[in-house]
Formats: structure tokens, sequence, C-alpha cells
């Protein structure tokens, strides 16, 4: 609750400005890397994750979110 925000204000400060640079480098970067390389990279990289997945779950793995 409250309490929690009265005694940590000064870490969830600095936590979430450093989270928010992080975000801005990540960001930045994504935005060159498209720029440069298009979207094309992605696309090999989904297909390949797909591929990889269906390929798992057909071998019975268990692959579970939570």
């Amino acid at each position: 609750g409250i309490g929690v925000f009265e005694e940590n204000w000064q870490t969830l400060l600095i936590g979430n400005i450093v989270a928010f640079l992080v975000a801005l480098l990540a960001i930045k970067f994504f935005i060159s890397f498209v720029t440069k390389y298009g979207f094309r990279a992605f696309g090999y990289y989904r297909i390949i994750l797909s591929v990889g997945i269906a390929i798992a779950l057909l071998l019975g793995a268990n692959i579970s979110l939570g």
C-alpha cells in the first residue's frame, strides 16, 4: 500500500529513471536497426521462432507461460 511508497520513494524514483533511460536507448537502437536493415530480420526471426516452437510442441514439450 501507501506505506511502501512512503518508505522507499527514493528507490522507486531511481528505478523509474533508470527504466526510462534504458527504454530510450532501446528505442534508439530499434529505430537505427530498422532504418539500416528494415524489418526483414524480424520476419526471419519470427519464422524461425515459430518453427522452433512448433517442433518443440510436436515433440511433446510442455510450454507454459505461467
